[in-house]
């Protein structure tokens, strides 16, 4: 008897330890892993609650906090369909605190995957905007953005606000109608929301206004390029009118997120007052449909994460890296 329990002890102590290598290993794949899961293998890496602030760009310059993955290049062997944008229903959306004197100081690009193609959030004469550019038939980008649509609300100095652009394909959020008198409610539209509610929609296309082409989702940007600060990276594109691309966001952004879906109201409202939890909820960051995240929250240096798995980017000025212009700003919770 005393013989069978020293073996059965010993089973117990091997199975112990075994359980523990076995979770050890599941963690280790896990964290490290080469293709599962590309979210948990991002470090946190929180200073606390930072944002950049933009509007300490030196005059002439271009500043911009960049992420460049190879992901969104379909001939690479890492190529990620989740993280284009074409032919997708997308939202995009960041916190913003204008730092400009004037409405018409308030001029440049918030945040984009954009260059001569893509979606964007800008502000033009101190409003808060929102706009798509797609790659037609014939392999160019149209003239300028096939839709762009206006909050009406004019960004104030020295106030957060909280903006979302939304481009659907289905009823979304609007009355019948809103958009224009031909508006279907199925047809493809581009919603915008400031502070968690509706300000606007467009179904019609901007400055190319061209009938012979049907309005269509966002094409696909020619670079590898998701931008905070200005519209494209490294291209002098037009979008409306006089806003050009090269123009810095005269303020702060923060929390800034691209979703390869239409985000309802709800969703938009209730998860723009907290950083997306490392869960697949609405309000998470493993999900599929997040195709990139920027918290802002390093604090320090100019090395910017993407919190849905893409690596990490640079904070620029153009012509010098970046070493200032981290803000510590007030708790998500508190910026409305």
């Amino acid at each position: 008897m005393k013989k069978l329990l020293q073996i059965d002890a010993k089973k117990t102590h091997f199975f112990f330890i075994g359980s523990i290598l076995i979770l050890c290993v599941g963690f280790f794949i896990i964290s490290c892993g080469s293709g599962i899961s590309p979210q948990l293998k991002i470090q946190d890496s929180d200073r606390g609650p930072y944002a950049l602030d933009f509007s300490i760009c030196p005059p002439g310059t271009i500043c911009s906090a960049i992420i460049d993955s190879k992901v969104f290049d379909s001939t690479s062997s890492i190529f990620d369909a989740n993280k284009t944008v074409a032919n997708k229903a997308l939202t995009i959306e960041a916190w913003v605190n204008n730092q400009a004197t004037t409405a018409s100081a308030t001029l440049g690009g918030i945040f984009a995957r954009f260059d001569v193609a893509g979606i964007a959030l800008y502000a033009k004469d101190g409003i808060a905007k929102a706009a798509i550019r797609r790659v037609v038939a014939s392999g160019s980008a149209t003239a300028t953005a096939d839709y762009i649509v206006t909050s009406g609300i004019t960004l104030l100095k020295n106030v957060w606000y909280h903006i979302a652009g939304v481009l659907a394909n289905s009823p979304h959020s609007h009355p019948a109608n809103d958009c224009n008198a031909n508006d279907a409610d199925d047809n493809i539209h581009l919603d915008i929301y400031v502070n968690g509610q509706f300000e606007g929609c467009a179904a019609t296309f901007g400055a190319s206004n061209d009938p012979a082409i049907q309005p269509g989702f966002a094409g696909e940007p020619f670079t590898n390029n998701i931008t905070a600060g200005v519209i494209a990276a490294g291209l002098d594109e037009n979008l409306d009118g006089s806003v050009s691309s090269r123009e810095t966001f005269p303020g702060i952004v923060d929390e800034v997120r691209l979703w390869g879906t239409a985000r309802s109201k709800a969703q938009i409202s209730n998860c723009r007052f907290q950083e997306l939890s490392l869960d697949a909820g609405d309000c998470g960051r493993i999900r599929t449909d997040l195709i990139s995240y920027m918290r802002f929250n390093e604090g320090t240096g100019h090395t910017n994460n993407d919190w849905a798995g893409l690596g990490s980017g640079i904070i620029t000025t153009g012509i010098i890296t970046w070493d200032t212009g981290w803000t510590s700003g007030a708790p998500i919770s508190a910026k409305d």
